[in-house]
């Protein structure tokens, strides 16, 4: 029989692994890209189904580094910053 430790280390890199795969198919991961365009495109359906503006509710920024302000306005979008 093999000692409790190992047995123990077997368990926990074997749960390990599941927890792995399972947060692998419940949240695949995504270019930074991706979720830039997506959380524009919900700010615009926002905008669209509550018939607002831009300047009513802006588009913001996290940086949770940033303890004294964290939010700050989100810079254009890629694509109208590559046209300018």
């Amino acid at each position: 029989m093999l000692p409790h430790t190992t047995i123990t280390d077997g368990l926990q890199i074997s749960a390990k692994r599941a927890r792995e795969i399972f947060n692998e198919t419940v949240w695949p991961s995504f270019p930074a890209e991706d979720e830039e365009r997506r959380a524009r495109l919900v700010h615009a359906q926002l905008l669209h189904h509550f018939n607002l503006t831009a300047q009513q509710l802006p588009l913001l920024e996290l940086n949770m580094a940033d303890r004294a302000a964290p939010f700050r306005l989100a810079p254009a979008s890629l694509e109208r910053r590559s046209k300018l």
